[in-house]
C-alpha cells in the first residue's frame, strides 16, 4: 500500500489536490476494474483518452487519479498527481513500490510456453508459500506495472 505522497514522489509528479497520506489500496486503468481506495490513471494512448473516464472512476470508488492535463481536474473530492506522461508515471510507481518488495521474483521467459510455465511454477510453489503470479499474460508495459502494483 502506497500513499498519494509516495506515489507523487515516485511518479515525479505534483500534487495538485487530496490528502497526501491518503492510502491508495489498488491501481488500475480500467475504471470497470476500479474498487473503493483505488487510483485511476488516465492514459492517454490509443484512441481513447482516459481523462475522460475521471468521473466514472470516481464513481468506482476511486479516490485519486494520476493525470497529464491539468484541465480535467474537475472534482476536488478526489487526489489528483499530474505528471507529464501518466503512462511512464505508472511505470515509475512500480519500479518504486518493486524496491519495496522484499521477495524473491520469479521471471519467465521465451518464445513459447511462458503463461503455462508461469502457472506450472505457480502451482508448484504454492504449496509451500504465498505465491503471486500476474493474470493471464501481463507481460506488456501496462501489465507488468499493474501486476507489481498487486503483490500485497
Amino acid at each position: 500500500m502506497l500513499t498519494l505522497q509516495q506515489i507523487c514522489e515516485a511518479a515525479g509528479g505534483t500534487l495538485l489536490s487530496g490528502n497526501p497520506e491518503q492510502a491508495i489500496t489498488s491501481f488500475h486503468f480500467d475504471t470497470r476494474q476500479l474498487a473503493a481506495g483505488s487510483l485511476f490513471v488516465a492514459l492517454t494512448s490509443g484512441e481513447r483518452d482516459g481523462h475522460q473516464f475521471l468521473e466514472e472512476a470516481k464513481k468506482q470508488g476511486a479516490v485519486a487519479a494520476l493525470i497529464s492535463n491539468q484541465d480535467y481536474q474537475l472534482d476536488t473530492k478526489l487526489g489528483y498527481i499530474l505528471v507529464n506522461n501518466t503512462e511512464k508515471a505508472f511505470a515509475k510507481v512500480a519500479h518504486y513500490y518493486r524496491t519495496q518488495l522484499h521477495i524473491p521474483i520469479i521471471a519467465v521467459t521465451g518464445s513459447n510456453g511462458k503463461t503455462t510455465t508461469k502457472d506450472m511454477i505457480a502451482h508448484v510453489l504454492g504449496y509451500k508459500k504465498d505465491v503471486f503470479k500476474t493474470f493471464k499474460n501481463y507481460n506488456n508495459h501496462l501489465g507488468v506495472p499493474l501486476s507489481i502494483l498487486q503483490i500485497n
